[in-house]
């Protein structure tokens, strides 16, 4: 219920009717979300105790500082110990929150990301053992709706969910990951083999057949040692990809595993509506399911507290990231650099003029900040080495685009035509080659740009410097 003047767009207060049948008042100009940005000041502390007199260890999480009340975020929540090694959570009334603010202070490391890309930060309760017997590691999803204080869940980081983001993720950036890597299993079987002669039996000619046994053999992938859901999202894409199935089922099988929605219908909507690149709703929950992916891989690697909690980046460093539409459209790189006082990121990158032009016909058109290379959708593809201090080799990159014409002719898959037509990827590599820049990809799985296709086509040198051509 919401209640105000006749007319006015800011009720005075808002009655949230929840599950258990509380009812929340909400005085006030409803507040509006943060940006992730934002959402990573805010602190957090966390405590043990018994909320329920059980014997087990129940955890308290509550933010201390940041945002305002009822924006989405994660706030005041219990997570109760269910004695497996798994948590289910519950907003604690006014009684419980006075006891579980007495509880003992708990140095629980927590790892801040947007686990399911909706826009709202997500805790990962990392190294819960350390604390807690028995207790696996929790991702805690925030509420992810205006004036809602209940979190949308938790999901056990168990055995079963890293191997299913560990070969989703190399899936991801290997289209034949599954069969590269599935044994290859000899079997067979006995079957009878008939054979027939004509004899000539008197005056007669008579057919004699007979049969014996022989052993027919063959062979095959087993695929039973990898995820059976990485295995179905496998499956489901290359259905989608060859036209006889639905994006749904890769997002449903998505959805299911994290026990949680991944980005909103009106998530999906804006960014449809915002992003020259995404052409319909597949290709917003392909981006949509991308982040969410690097975002759990990154977080559930992420053990070094000065690291970028967020980005699995550092700060005052220069990158080459990336994201794809999962499985959908090929991977798009930018060069990012994050200022480590203003904390401010800033991207450069390349894309057609044409909407979703994976053909011939566009025109390679820089820019910086383009909407999908924000950080919570890109994965760190290579740290850029170079002689120059970072900040002064990105104001070089940010110069040789400048410099860069917009006009080179836009070609999606590159590789397979003469080097006249280029796309973001090679713009990249151009630009990077062009500055000085050499990208370092140790322990991400490949070594070289040209494992990402048009990587192995860059922009030439002369593009990025006052001696190039003029535009036709």
């Amino acid at each position: 219920m919401v209640v105000g003047p006749p007319g006015e767009s800011e009720p005075f207060f808002r009655h949230y009717y929840s599950q258990e049948g509380r009812v929340v008042v909400h005085y006030g100009p409803i507040p509006e979300p943060d940006s992730l940005e934002n959402q990573l000041k805010y602190t957090y502390e966390t405590k043990i105790g018994d909320i329920d007199g059980d014997t087990l260890q129940d955890i308290f999480v509550n933010r201390i500082s940041g945002g305002e009340p009822g924006n989405g975020s994660l706030e005041a929540v219990i997570l109760q110990n269910a004695g497996n090694g798994t948590f289910t959570t519950f907003v604690p009334n006014s009684t419980q929150l006075i006891e579980a603010a007495s509880w003992q202070a708990a140095a629980i490391q927590l790892i801040f990301d947007d686990l399911n890309a909706d826009g709202f930060l997500d805790i990962l309760l990392k190294d819960l053992a350390s604390t807690i017997s028995g207790a696996l590691d929790q991702m805690l999803f925030a509420p992810g709706e205006i004036l809602s204080y209940q979190p949308q869940g938790t999901k056990a980081v168990d055995a079963y969910l890293k191997q299913f983001i560990d070969e989703v993720a190399a899936y991801q950036l290997n289209d034949s990951y599954f069969v590269d890597n599935a044994e290859l299993v000899e079997t067979g079987y006995w079957a009878w083999e008939v054979e027939c002669e004509l004899f000539l039996w008197g005056d007669f000619w008579e057919w004699l057949c007979y049969s014996y046994p022989v052993w027919v053999e063959y062979w095959y992938y087993d695929y039973s040692g990898f995820n059976a859901d990485a295995v179905d999202v496998w499956e489901a894409v290359e259905d989608y990809n060859n036209g006889v199935g639905s994006y749904q089922v890769v997002w449903e099988i998505f959805e299911s595993l994290f026990g949680v929605e991944l980005a909103s219908d009106l998530f999906c909507a804006q960014v449809i509506l915002a992003l020259n690149e995404i052409e319909n709703e597949d290709h917003c929950k392909g981006l949509s399911i991308s982040a969410a992916l690097e975002a759990v891989r990154r977080s559930i690697a992420q053990n070094a507290r000065e690291i970028d909690i967020q980005f699995g980046r550092k700060t005052g460093l220069v990158y080459i990231t990336g994201h794809r539409v999962f499985k959908i459209l090929p991977y798009h790189m930018a060069v990012e650099y994050r200022d480590p006082n203003s904390f401010k990121v800033t991207t450069i990158s390349a894309a057609c003029d044409l909407k979703l032009c994976l053909g011939t016909g566009g025109k390679l058109v820089s820019g910086e900040n383009r909407p999908t290379d924000l950080p919570i959708f890109n994965t760190t593809v290579a740290e850029v080495i170079t002689n120059l201090p970072p900040a002064v080799y990105f104001e070089s990159v940010k110069d040789a685009r400048e410099k860069y014409r917009d006009c080179l002719p836009y070609y999606g898959f590159p590789e397979s035509t003469p080097e006249t037509d280029y796309n973001s990827n090679g713009f990249v590599a151009g630009i990077v080659a062009a500055t000085g820049g050499v990208p370092d990809f140790i322990g991400r799985g490949f070594d070289s740009m040209s494992y990402f296709r048009g990587g192995d086509t860059p922009v030439p040198n002369i593009e990025f410097t006052d001696q190039a051509p003029g535009c036709p």
